[in-house]
């Protein structure tokens, strides 16, 4: 395929590297490049859960916005939309 067919047709092509398919990429007839779909990785619930315990934990202080935010809200609720 050229790469000017490439150009027109990317969605296409990409769908079809997805189920599977190996598109390759020509300039002048001589290939150059190769389209082909990535493994969908596996990610097992165990793995996550194992994970998962090495992240900090989040407290009450990390989702507070502070002053700033409070006086931003209080000056969106008085603007009419």
């Amino acid at each position: 395929m050229s790469v000017y067919q490439a150009k027109t047709e990317l969605s296409k092509l990409l769908d079809e590297a997805l189920e599977g398919n190996q598109i390759v990429i020509t300039r002048h007839g001589i290939p150059i490049a190769e389209i082909k779909g990535l493994e969908k990785p596996r990610l097992e619930l165990g793995a996550l859960a194992t994970e998962a315990k090495s992240w900090p934990e989040l407290t009450p202080e990390f989702f507070d916005m502070g002053d700033e935010f409070d006086a931003w809200q209080q000056n969106m609720d008085q603007i009419e939309l």
